[in-house]
């Protein structure tokens, strides 16, 4: 007999089974959404921490780049006053117009310096002052006391080493009870760099106040340095430096959804890492993320309600192919050896696309800043010309070239005549001034695409000229030296001429298998000092055939320049 249902049992059936579709789609729409957030977790949030994570490095290697950088130029301004006759005077035999001209409290602002000692070798104190150069106010600063040597004591015999390198010298960060301080010495010699030294210069250079914000906008990132040795240092930044270990030299911690800090160890003046460095990033990359994926799900949420299949292909097609280009680009820029800019891939005009553009935006700006700490390092700051680690490491590569192709090269070194009589009567502003022309004339002269003009040293240039003989390179080197004398720059005190000039050393040639490009420079040195013993104002030329006589002969040593 057969059993049918009635219309009302029909009626329940079938909203049973609605029921149960229902059911089920809500379910596996669950399951889908906590499987979709499941792989939020575990994939995309921890390589957006990873991002965040590597954006912090990248934040403390720029500041304490720039930490060590404004570290460098400070004892280049330490090498320029210990290099100087009247400072070498001085502390043979202390005179009070040395004090009146030149160590008054406008030379502590123009230097942007807080303190300035001069020791005998035994460190004895000639002079010295401690001055807080932002607020005119005296400085009482412990390490450094005005009739002793300094603490530590053992910079002093560093600095001087065997008394006759005028580029000796030692330099560091130094915790002090009133902060720390980058600290320069240098030995002092006459202004021609000839000895011995007879004494010692330190400058001193607080970090905080200006020179903080000036570095902290220099590099973008608000940052703090902390010295361990402070006894007045919280427990909870110790607890941070203990966490910091030779394999894992940086670390970073959430402080709220808006903020991130991160931290390592620098080198004090005694090379114990006692310096702690804090920089406080935001987490707007972090934020937006997350942001953008919470809005994705919401978006999942509605149309699994309405239609899974749907839901399914939308989701696909809009959500999970966009985020896999965003992926497979992230993973492309973390595969880059060095932070370079990649195209980024064809996104939807949606948050996840608004996330891709910001992420590539934040890439162009961190690597327009690593591109800008790389020419500060190759770039002399007064003159805008490349420095000499820049002009050391293009010889290094054209020489090479020149090796490999027996090709030509020249090597000019040019120096300013009677400089340092400059600087002594009308001051060192009107010496960097003429620094700044004679940089300019000289880049005119050298005109050529490979050609490399280089501030190598004070008032000394370097010239690389590729493929130059000694012909051309004895062309140029008269076009330098005539350019600068038509400037037509004033110099009383010059002894050769009226106006500013140059005395320029050539070395050229094909360089041979066993010659070395230290010995060529050192060839143009000589060259430059032939130039100046017949008057300067002029050129001199050396063949490097001069050279291998001289290597058969048996009377030549290399040494460094």
């Amino acid at each position: 007999m057969v059993n049918l249902d009635s219309p009302e049992q029909s009626a329940m059936n079938l909203r049973s089974l609605w029921f149960k579709f229902g059911a089920i789609c809500v379910c596996f729409a669950v399951i889908l959404i906590m499987i979709f957030m499941a792989g939020l977790q575990v994939f995309f949030a921890p390589m957006a921490r990873d991002l965040e994570s590597q954006r912090a490095r990248l934040d403390i290697d720029r500041v304490t780049g720039a930490l060590f950088h404004e570290l460098t130029n400070l004892h280049q301004y330490t090498l320029d006053w210990a290099a100087w006759d009247d400072t070498y005077r001085f502390v043979e035999s202390p005179y009070p117009e040395y004090i009146e001209s030149n160590l008054g409290d406008a030379t502590f602002v123009n230097l942007k310096i807080d303190a300035m000692m001069l020791y005998k070798p035994n460190g004895e104190v000639v002079w010295g002052k401690t001055l807080d150069q932002e607020t005119g106010e005296t400085l009482h600063v412990k390490e450094l006391p005005l009739d002793g040597p300094p603490d530590p004591g053992f910079i002093l015999g560093v600095a001087l080493g065997d008394f006759k390198d005028p580029y000796s010298g030692y330099s560091g960060i130094m915790g002090t009870e009133s902060g720390l301080m980058f600290v320069s010495v240098r030995p002092v010699f006459r202004s021609n760099l000839t000895g011995p030294a007879n004494g010692v210069l330190l400058f001193g250079r607080l970090v905080r106040g200006r020179l903080l914000q000036n570095l902290q906008q220099l590099v973008g990132v608000p940052f703090a340095v902390f010295w361990m040795h402070d006894p007045k240092l919280n427990d909870g930044l110790r607890n941070i430096a203990d966490r910091l270990t030779v394999d894992e030299p940086i670390y970073t911690r959430e402080v709220s959804n808006s903020k991130l800090e991160g931290y390592t160890l620098i080198p004090d003046i005694e090379s114990d890492l006692s310096i702690l460095v804090r920089i406080n990033a935001d987490r707007d990359f972090f934020n937006l993320t997350a942001a953008t994926f919470d809005r994705a799900m919401s978006y999942a949420s509605y149309l699994l309600t309405a239609v899974l299949g749907i839901f399914a292909f939308l989701v696909l097609m809009l959500v999970l192919r966009p985020l896999a280009r965003l992926e497979a680009y992230v993973r492309r820029v973390q595969s880059q050896p060095q932070l370079e800019k990649l195209d980024l891939p064809k996104l939807p005009r949606d948050e996840i696309g608004k996330l891709g553009r910001a992420f590539y935006q934040l890439l162009c700006q961190l690597q327009e800043q690593s591109e800008k700490l790389r020419e500060m390092s190759f770039r002399d700051e007064l003159t805008g010309l490349a420095n000499r680690r820049a002009v050391i490491g293009y010889l290094d590569e054209r020489w090479k070239l020149a090796l490999e192709q027996k090709s030509d090269i020249a090597v000019i070194i040019c120096d300013v005549d009677y400089f340092k009589d400059f600087n002594d009567h009308y001051g060192h502003d009107m010496g960097d001034e003429v620094l700044k022309e004679v940089a300019s004339a000289l880049r005119r002269g050298a005109n050529k695409r490979l050609d490399l003009v280089a501030r190598y040293g004070g008032e000394e240039f370097l010239i690389v000229l590729p493929g130059a003989d000694l012909h051309i390179g004895e062309q140029v080197a008269e076009r330098l030296v005539k350019r600068v004398y038509e400037m037509k720059l004033p110099h009383h005190f010059s002894q050769v001429a009226q106006y500013v000039s140059v005395s320029c050393g050539v070395a050229a040639g094909s360089p041979g298998e066993d010659e070395t490009k230290e010995e060529w420079i050192r060839l143009a040195d000589e060259a430059l000092y032939k130039a100046k013993e017949s008057g300067r104002n002029r050129f001199a030329a050396i063949n490097p055939a001069d050279l291998r006589n001289m290597k058969r002969s048996g009377s030549y040593n290399s040494v460094n320049p």
